[in-house]
């Protein structure tokens, strides 16, 4: 089976844009009706499904979106 590796690059980046572009807009969006937010509490789960709770700052939201 062959594929094209060029192909599903551009499907893989495209896919990460669109996605990286929806979160800003929500963030966004978010801010313009809460602009005084200074905190988000976010929910994670560890490998065993287990939710962990987490409180960032809202300039810590890019580092989020990058998924560090």
């Amino acid at each position: 089976m062959q594929t094209n590796s060029a192909a599903v690059e551009h499907f893989a980046q495209h896919h990460e844009e669109r996605r990286s572009s929806a979160f800003q807009n929500e963030v966004a969006h978010y801010l313009e009706r809460h602009p005084a937010t200074q905190y988000v509490d976010i929910l994670l789960t560890d490998l065993n499904g287990s939710f962990r709770g987490k409180r960032i700052p809202v300039s810590g939201l890019k580092k989020l979106e990058k998924g560090s």
